[in-house]
């Protein structure tokens, strides 16, 4: 069972990663020089979408298996990491 929940979180952490990139190349795209490219920021919004509401469900998915298995207490830190890593990797990206 703890297996499951390793793998649980390096699949979010790397979907993570992969929405900070995609929202970072989206917002390189929309410069604030006026010159945009409006297809390439949609096309990089679109998949820092898909990749939040994926991370969002991966999330959802290893909280109620930990509740529903009865594991909570000893995987906190299967469910408390990856909102973290995206808060700390949302206010970098707004840094950069």
């Amino acid at each position: 069972m703890a297996r499951i929940f390793i793998v649980s979180l390096l699949a979010q952490l790397v979907i993570i990663a992969l929405f900070l990139y995609w929202s970072w190349q989206a917002e390189q795209f929309m410069c604030r020089s006026g010159i945009a490219d409006c297809s390439l920021w949609q096309r990089f919004n679109e998949l820092a979408g898909m990749a939040f509401y994926s991370a969002v469900c991966a999330w959802l998915f290893t909280t109620v298996l930990s509740v529903l298995g009865g594991v909570l207490a000893s995987t906190r830190l299967t469910i408390a990491l990856p909102p973290v890593f995206l808060f700390l990797g949302w206010l970098l990206v707004l840094i950069i």
